[in-house]
């Protein structure tokens, strides 16, 4: 037995490389991040997939390789193909960039494995992240009794908000079927893939009528509430959007917290991608009144430009949402609750989960919130600046964007605006020298250019802009 222990172990430390080994396997990882991020500011932001590359189909064996060899293997499947959302020349769906310190927190807390689901287990890094809660508190103009949790991103912040609204109100099944979710078409769709996930597939779904800017229309929203009680069905929840996907759309958030404060409705909002344009005074002007909700999502990934993986819910009724989520067991009669440190494993679905605090403390004391706040600002106008640029180039919009999300389109003679687009957009993504996106409108074809990369400046508009207008003429020589 001593010898096959000996053996095993011999075997089991090579997951457990010595300094010389680390410096290594680290050289040779930083060498190639450097690399990528010293050609990024020329590189394309979409690359085509190598259909002819099937190397990633290799299986594990028992022997390891060389770092070297796994770096270049790894590099050459992952780094060249599809969509380079580092890039300032990501313009599509809803970017965030990645800052190098939030991916230095990362190694930081990945190195180190610290466990931060429990105060017990790692009392630093409880207080740590309720520090940042807190301050996302005093963002939103939340009073000190709320409660929060970071999560991996807007789709399970809006499935913990659905959940805690279910459990808070004492929502029962029998009354799913009458109970009545009150949206906009733009709406994004994880609200309504949580609703199920949530066990309120039946509930009923209102789609209020959009201004000329795709915002809810207060009047239409009350109008619909009073019919639906005289018809017995429960008004039960209002969605509201800080910055909608295909248009960038913020709701009357003051207006509509009023509605659902007289009708004793949960009120949300749905802030992942406006929700850090608090940070500016545009921000504070179009999310005025956004302190009235019972729930807001915010995702760090988006406007506050960290990594994938990073999420925020804020509860406005804190005991409701540590009476929703706090459980027990055996094995945790070591863990000694302490009341004025949440454990984030007591207000959230997840009780295993990373460290995720550092990557957003490390940016914020470092950096400050001045370059965060002075990259919004930037985002903001220079999404103002390519509307009107692009408007003098024949192009056509849906109106001046809100936030930094422009839709846009070239007009065309005989209904073929729709094909023209499509086609104008494909050949765009096809050279992938900037990356843009398409939506839906009304049933017309809109493309749709979003700034928010905070590598993201003029010289890249300006590139973006001569790109479009490039392949929209030698599409224009062509069609019939």
């Amino acid at each position: 037995m001593m010898k096959s222990l000996d053996a095993l172990e011999k075997i089991a430390k090579q997951l457990d490389p010595n300094r010389e080994e680390r410096r290594y396997i680290r050289t040779l990882i930083i060498q190639h991040t450097e690399k990528f991020l010293e050609k990024l500011p020329n590189e394309k932001a979409y690359s085509n997939p190598d259909k002819s590359n099937t190397s990633w189909d290799e299986d594990f064996i028992e022997e390891g390789s060389d770092p070297s060899q796994v770096v270049r293997l790894t590099s050459r499947q992952i780094d060249h193909d599809g969509i380079n959302a580092a890039s300032g020349f990501d313009m599509a769906y809803i970017p965030g960039g990645g800052v190098y310190t939030s991916a230095l927190a990362d190694y930081w807390s990945d190195i180190t494995n610290l466990y931060s689901g429990v105060f017990f287990a790692n009392p630093g890094a409880v207080r740590l992240e309720n520090q940042i809660i807190s301050w996302l508190f005093s963002l939103v103009s939340y009073p000190k009794t709320a409660c929060g949790n970071l999560t991996s991103g807007g789709s399970i912040a809006n499935l913990t908000a659905i959940i805690t609204a279910r459990e808070v109100t004492q929502l029962k099944a029998k009354d799913h079927a009458h109970c009545v979710i009150y949206l906009g078409k733009q709406t994004h769709h994880c609200v309504t893939k949580a609703l199920k996930m949530a066990g309120l597939g039946e509930v009923i779904l209102r789609y209020i009528e959009l201004d000329n800017g795709y915002r809810m229309i207060p009047a239409q929203l009350e109008k619909q509430i009073k019919q639906d009680q005289l018809n017995g069905c429960i008004p039960w929840m209002i969605v509201a959007s800080a910055g909608t996907t295909d248009t960038g759309a913020v709701d009357p958030l003051e207006a509509i917290g009023s509605i659902a404060l007289k009708n004793k409705i949960w009120y949300h909002v749905d802030a992942a991608y406006g929700g850090f344009f608090l940070l500016t005074s545009t921000g504070k002007k179009l999310l005025k009144g956004i302190e009235a909700a019972d729930s807001i999502v915010l995702d760090p990934h988006k406007s506050l430009f960290l990594p994938y993986g990073s999420g925020v819910i804020l509860i406005k009724n804190g005991a409701g949402m540590k009476k929703t989520f706090n459980d027990t067991a055996a094995y945790f009669q070591d863990f000694e609750p302490i009341d004025m440190n949440t454990s984030p494993a007591d207000v959230s679905i997840e009780l295993t989960r990373p460290f995720r605090g550092l990557r957003m403390w490390l940016p914020l004391k470092i950096h400050g919130l001045a370059p965060f706040r002075a990259a919004l600002n930037e985002k903001l106008i220079l999404s103002k600046y390519f509307y009107k640029q692009i408007l003098t180039f024949g192009f056509q919009s849906s109106g001046p964007p809100e936030l930094t999300i422009t839709t846009f389109w070239y007009p065309m003679d005989r209904g073929e605006n729709n094909d023209f687009n499509k086609e104008l957009i494909q050949n765009i993504q096809q050279e992938g020298k900037i990356f843009l996106s398409s939506t839906m409108i009304e049933n017309r074809f809109v493309i749709r250019l979003c700034v928010l990369v905070f590598r993201t400046h003029k010289r890249e508009i300006d590139i973006a802009l001569k790109n479009i207008v490039q392949h929209k003429d030698e599409l224009l020589k062509t069609w019939p």
